[in-house]
């Protein structure tokens, strides 16, 4: 008889709201920008660039709310963008038909934005 797979638990996504302060940060650090589509002027939304779900339960708060994991992001980008992580969203996109360089240009983007300090 074959056990069942069984998958690894993940990180409750609830534990890893960053806090007021971050969220803060981040939208002034990231100009109240969408990271991903560049829309100006938002109530931002604070993306996980690595969904905190994929993190392992237990994970510190610090490492999944890390100033290089968070942008700031539109409601629509955060919505297309669900549990997935940078790379798999920039192919999901792809698959969209947006060209390319578009996608590069996000990607770059979304990873300049995440290695700029908070002020």
């Amino acid at each position: 008889m074959t056990k069942p797979l069984t998958m690894p638990a993940a990180a409750n996504t609830d534990d890893y709201q960053p806090s007021v302060r971050i969220r803060a940060a981040i939208a002034t650090r990231d100009r109240h920008v969408c990271q991903y589509c560049r829309r100006a002027g938002i109530d931002p939304v604070i993306d996980h660039v690595t969904p905190a779900s994929w993190f392992a339960p237990g994970t510190a708060s610090a490492v999944v709310n890390a100033t290089t994991n968070l942008v700031t992001a539109c409601w629509g980008c955060n919505s297309l963008k669900g549990g997935l992580d940078l790379a798999a969203f920039a192919a999901k996109l792809s698959n969209l038909g947006l060209p390319k360089r578009t996608v590069d240009a996000m990607v770059k983007r979304v990873q300049k934005a995440t290695h700029r300090p908070l002020r």
